[in-house]
């Protein structure tokens, strides 16, 4: 079964079709059969849209994942960001972003939405998806695994502080 890595950028997956650039998030419908993947990852990349156009991208991975596949959803958790320790602030300074992790995370990177575990999981839910918590790195399936390749950007410690991860399972 397809698995879809969708706004990819460098993080290339063996075994998946990784897509960037030349797939169009925005544009409906995605270039996939109904109910024709069993794995789609999203990693850092929901973010980038506004909230409309975000709830159309995840109501078309509900679309084509098949029953029992799972949506992985990694953003940047504002939550996380907003209780960071000080060596947060230092990396963010001595990359010239503003000091304030939450403007750091709201003003910088293109960034059009801040998620929350809450706001993401009500927002999968209401799709159709079982949502679940899962950590960076770890999932209850073994194809979503080590998946994730943020951390070779900012570092696995700042990567753990940052990312939030969700998973949806398409149940119907």
């Amino acid at each position: 079964m397809l698995k879809l890595n969708l706004g990819c950028g460098f993080n290339l997956l063996a075994g998946w079709e990784n897509h960037d650039e030349d797939v169009d998030l925005r544009l409906r419908p995605l270039p996939w059969r109904d109910g024709s993947v069993q794995f789609i990852l999203l990693e850092h990349v929901l973010e980038h849209f506004n909230c409309a156009i975000g709830y159309s991208i995840l109501e078309e991975c509900f679309r084509i994942l098949a029953p029992g596949g799972v949506l992985r959803v990694c953003v940047p958790d504002v939550t996380q960001v907003a209780r960071a320790d000080p060596s947060y602030v230092e990396f963010l300074k001595r990359h010239g972003w503003p000091e304030s992790p939450v403007k750091a995370l709201a003003t910088q990177h293109g960034h059009e939405m801040l998620y929350t575990a809450e706001t993401l999981s009500i927002i999968l839910q209401s799709i159709g998806f079982a949502p679940e918590r899962a950590k960076p790195h770890v999932s209850s399936h073994p194809e979503l695994c080590n998946v994730e390749g943020h951390h070779k950007i900012i570092g696995r410690k700042f990567n753990e502080l940052e990312t939030l991860v969700v998973e949806g399972m398409k149940t119907r």
